[in-house]
């Protein structure tokens, strides 16, 4: 009997609203969809508590954009809950429908987001499902450049593949 009071009691403070997770912080976010990432990601955490937080949920939130790649939760009792967004960084970009698009280095397609000048636009077939590069070609081009150094990358003017293997054109 006594456990059950325990455990009955747990559960009734684990979702009250003695812990209410009241004041939420969002950091990690950038770019113009921030906003609305930002908001949609404190409606979801205003409906747990700092003892019952459901990252299911935050991240099923946040799927729809593409840029988000984790999240990280923290939380401070009583009522404080820090959400950090982890974003997936743009390596390259392709050319999707006549408009440059970054891609990350998993092959996930940042639409929405703006295809700085300072990444290289590949020349390869840019076929996409569900959001991410599909052909073997696109995913091994950006693979490599993935695996460059963040400060070579402005210097690499394409990806190319030949005859004889992989080729990258510097500037």
């Amino acid at each position: 009997l006594a456990l059950a009071l325990v455990g009955g009691g747990w559960l009734w403070l684990r979702d009250s609203p003695l812990v209410a997770a009241d004041d939420v912080t969002i950091t990690g976010l950038t770019g113009p969809d921030a906003p609305a990432i930002r908001s949609t990601l404190e409606d979801a955490a205003r409906d747990m508590t700092t003892l019952h937080v459901r990252k299911d949920r935050l991240r099923t939130a946040v799927s729809p954009s593409p840029i988000v790649k984790d999240l990280r939760v923290e939380t401070h009792f009583p009522h404080e809950m820090v959400i950090k967004v982890i974003e997936h960084d743009p390596v390259a970009a392709v050319n999707i429908d006549g408009r440059r698009v970054p891609v990350a280095a998993d092959g996930t397609l940042l639409r929405g987001r703006p295809a700085g000048t300072q990444l290289v636009t590949l020349s390869i077939p840019a076929a996409n499902g569900g959001g991410r590069l599909t052909s073997s070609r696109g995913r091994t081009a950006v693979a490599v450049m993935a695996a460059a150094d963040k400060r070579l990358r402005p210097y690499v003017a394409d990806v190319e593949f030949a005859p004889d293997g992989l080729r990258i054109v510097l500037r």
